[in-house]
């Protein structure tokens, strides 16, 4: 199987701070990746079931619907149930990590105690490890 450079590699970002969306977006961008927004979880499910991202990037509070409303439909869905999400929000409860864990995200991080940077250092991690297995 011939592995996909990462220009290949579509990453949706599902955050409804413009700015903060913006600056993951743009940092990921100059890493390669294609990246989708998404500022709410109805856009979030109609933007990963039209691209099929190779990883979802997800904050918990959103409007119309919230992250683990997105999670359990993604996780409900055979076609979706395989996409690593990574979680980024300012929830630091640990009934909300709870349930995310749950729902078997990939990470789980708080706004604050991560930069644009190290999510792109966490998104090449997760990415080159699933096209490892892949290519097994």
């Amino acid at each position: 199987m011939r592995r996909k450079s990462r220009r290949n590699r579509k990453v949706v970002i599902v955050e409804d701070d413009m700015m903060l969306a913006r600056m993951y977006k743009e940092r990921l961008e100059q890493e390669g990746y294609e990246v989708l927004w998404a500022p709410n979880g109805i856009d979030a499910m109609y933007t990963v079931l039209s691209h099929y991202p190779d990883l979802i990037i997800l904050d918990l509070y959103l409007p119309q619907r919230g992250g683990l409303g997105v999670l359990r439909i993604l996780r409900s869905l055979p076609e979706l149930r395989q996409i690593p999400v990574v979680v980024v929000t300012n929830y630091d409860d640990v009934d909300y990590r709870s349930a995310a864990e749950r729902y078997g995200v990939t990470g789980f991080y708080k706004k604050t105690e991560i930069t644009p940077g190290d999510l792109v250092l966490a998104t090449n991690h997760i990415i080159s490890e699933r096209s490892a297995v892949a290519s097994e």
